[in-house]
């Protein structure tokens, strides 16, 4: 007996069906895979994830709470060289040159072998001794950003008021005005990079704040001890000193100057040599803190380059 017609379409219809179906549960599957490795419970963080050494290095020395690894560990920190650290980092617009890491989304292999969308801390390698402290300011900043990105939105704006209130606190922080600017433009939150910056290097916090980051460090004094005796940290602080002072000191003798030539054309030659060795002083004083600034700037130099291998200096105008 002949079969009827679109019999046969109907059933490659309900085949279609059925293999879209399986497609779209597979698709649900991995999803729900995806938001387990991202809000899976810290217990469950750390019973699944076995941390390198130099990993768990990182949380004891900095501090860290068992939430406070937990947070780190969901990151699974990956450590890259110069040019991968450049390429991986600075390309996509962070300020790897500052904080020596970044964040990033993207795919990566399950424990399933399947490619699934995950965040993931990329640190600079560093073994210079003079240097390798910043290792541990940069892990802990990005374990702080894993923080904020997990908060819920009722504990995200408490938190973004506590960071308001410490920025409007500080309004001469240089550092802390170029990071909100830096972010501004690259239209990133810069709520979220001050609550790690100020977690990480600054120890005069609100009892609301520290209370705060009481959460994920047991012991933060162990990593502000850190911060201070970190190569890079120090150096730019000092510059910051020196910028200050050179200022100071440009101010006095653009004055001083001035007295100078109003002495010398007016004939006043008692004047002019009571005045001219402490304004000579003065200029040995400018000199030699500049020539600490440029001493700095050539070690900073060597900093940069292990992110960016092809990184050259700023030209110094001409005198």
């Amino acid at each position: 007996m002949a079969k009827k017609p679109g019999k046969k379409g109907g059933g490659c219809l309900k085949g279609c069906l059925v293999f879209v179906g399986v497609i779209i549960l597979l698709a649900l599957g991995i999803s729900t895979f995806v938001g387990q490795e991202w809000n899976r419970s810290d217990e469950a963080v750390l019973k699944g994830y076995q941390a390198p050494p130099e990993v768990a290095d990182f949380a004891e020395k900095t501090g860290m709470n068992e939430k406070g690894k937990a947070n780190l560990y969901r990151g699974e920190p990956v450590f890259l060289q110069g040019q991968v650290f450049k390429d991986t980092c600075l390309s996509k617009g962070f300020q790897g040159e500052l904080a020596g890491g970044c964040m990033l989304s993207g795919p990566v292999k399950s424990r399933f072998g399947l490619p699934i969308a995950a965040t993931r801390i990329y640190l600079l390698q560093i073994d210079d001794p003079e240097f390798i402290d910043h290792k541990y300011t940069t892990a802990a900043h990005e374990m702080l950003h894993i923080v904020y990105k997990r908060l819920d939105s009722k504990d995200r704006k408490r938190i973004d008021d506590l960071v308001e209130k410490e920025i409007a606190k500080r309004p001469d922080d240089k550092n802390i005005t170029a990071r909100v600017e830096a972010m501004k433009r690259l239209k990133k939150n810069y709520q979220d990079e001050l609550h790690s910056q100020f977690g990480t290097v600054y120890g005069d916090l609100s009892p609301e704040l520290e209370e705060h980051y009481k959460e994920y460090f047991s012991d933060r004094g162990k990593l502000l001890a850190i911060v201070e005796r970190d190569g890079m940290t120090k150096r730019m602080r000092r510059q910051d000193e020196l910028a200050q002072e050179l200022s100071e000191l440009n101010g006095k003798l653009t004055t001083m100057q001035g007295q100078l030539n109003s002495y010398k054309s007016s004939g006043d030659e008692s004047g002019f040599n009571s005045l001219a060795p402490q304004f000579n002083r003065m200029v040995n004083q400018y000199n030699t803190r500049a020539a600490e600034v440029r001493q700095i700037n050539s070690e900073m130099v060597q900093f940069y380059q292990y992110i960016d291998p092809d990184y050259k200096p700023p030209q110094e105008r001409s005198q």
